[in-house]
This record gives structure tokens, C-alpha cells and sequence, in this order.
């Protein structure tokens, strides 16, 4: 099973995981909402042609500081 593969699967067993547990409805749609667009992410990050593991993690981090300086952004 490859790097992507196993990645993958954590995703669908957390997805999975978060429709199983005992939360209030709204909770598990939350959860299962986030986790499936945190898939779908790792999908297009893991899927990328000769890209190694630190560099997905550096992609993963600018992304996110990205998105901190917009949210940032907003709220002043």
C-alpha cells in the first residue's frame, strides 16, 4: 500500500469514526464535512507527481498560514 493509500484511509476512518460516535447531529456533520474536504485536500497534495512527504508537509503549512493572514484580514 502506498504513502497516499494509507493517508487515504486514515481519512475514511476518521470520517467514518465521526459518523459512529455519539454526538449531537449537528457535531457529526460538522466533522464529517471538515474531514471529507480535508480528504479531498490531501487527495490533490498526496497525488502530485514526485512530491515527497516534507514537501507535501511545506505545502500543507503555507496553505495554511495563507489562510490564517485572510482570516486575519477579515476580522480587522
Amino acid at each position: 500500500m502506498s504513502l497516499k493509500e494509507i493517508i487515504l484511509e486514515k481519512c475514511n476512518e476518521r470520517i467514518e469514526s465521526a459518523k459512529e460516535a455519539e454526538w449531537p447531529q449537528w457535531v457529526k456533520e460538522h466533522v464529517v464535512k471538515k474531514g471529507k474536504a480535508s480528504k479531498e485536500i490531501l487527495e490533490i497534495v498526496c497525488g502530485m507527481q514526485g512530491i515527497t512527504v516534507n514537501t507535501a508537509i511545506q505545502i500543507l503549512n503555507e496553505s495554511k498560514e495563507i489562510i490564517k493572514e485572510v482570516a486575519m484580514g477579515q476580522e480587522i
